[in-house]
């Protein structure tokens, strides 16, 4: 037998896209983004335990920073009674093949599996017309799976977040013009670095603001450190700014 039979075009395609967009640099969201990106796809869905709800938010503006559209849905969509499923069961039950029927609805071209109970994950998995991919994985005992994905999460929201803030004047990023050239993140503290292209910029404490309050919306404290760009960043800024100049 030959073990490339075992693989159908759909494989092939997920293999090849997973192995174009790896890079041992990326955290698991980096790494669904790059691999989303790499596959053109557009539609990404999210299915979630309630538990997760706000890491999923977070998520879902996460992708929509990248440029994606999002669809996404908890577990107890539906509201389906326990008894109408398992005679003698109570409550309202976890609803994973509704979750993947409605994903498919919405023509989701990936889907990311957020806590799902065990075997509920298993449902969602065979009955997604999307190929699915695990983010968060539902520790009952220690919580340790749950907490280090929500912090990996918090970690790249505050990073995204940094990333978009645009230039008042120049229609670019402050990111893209070097202002913004070092962003160090712990559990609970971002610290960024700007870089000014002269000493004494009229706008500096609008621009410091203006990435310090959406990090400390994200809940982080936030620190920064100023320095004065070099001759060659300087250069690169003001060739830039002269190139995307709004006023």
């Amino acid at each position: 037998m030959e073990y490339s039979d075992l693989y159908n075009t759909s494989d092939l395609f997920i293999m090849k896209n997973a192995e174009d967009s790896k890079n041992r640099n990326n955290n698991r969201i980096q790494e669904i983004i790059e691999y989303a990106k790499t596959a053109k796809f557009q539609k990404i869905g999210i299915a979630y335990c309630t538990t997760f709800t706000k890491e999923a938010k977070n998520l879902e503006t996460l992708l929509q920073n990248e440029g994606f559209n999002i669809a996404k849905v908890h577990c107890k969509y539906g509201r389906v009674p326990f008894s109408n499923l398992v005679e003698g069961y109570k409550g309202v039950s976890c609803n994973p093949a509704g979750q993947a029927k409605y994903l498919e609805e919405e023509k989701t071209q990936l889907n990311i599996v957020m806590g799902l109970c065990l075997g509920h994950d298993m449902i969602f998995n065979e009955k997604s017309s999307a190929p699915a991919t695990t983010l968060i994985v539902k520790e009952r005992k220690d919580n340790v799976s749950n907490i280090l994905n929500k912090k990996i999460m918090d970690k790249s929201l505050a990073l995204d977040t940094i990333k978009i803030v645009e230039h008042p004047a120049i229609n670019l990023t402050l990111h893209e013009l070097g202002i913004v050239s070092n962003i160090d993140i712990t559990e609970k503290e971002v610290i960024v670095t700007f870089s000014f292209p002269f000493p004494n910029i009229p706008i500096a404490d609008n621009l410091i603001n203006s990435v310090a309050i959406p990090v400390k919306n994200l809940g982080f404290n936030f620190k920064h450190r100023i320095e004065i760009m070099n001759d060659q960043q300087r250069h690169n800024f003001l060739k830039l700014e002269k190139q995307a100049w709004r006023g």
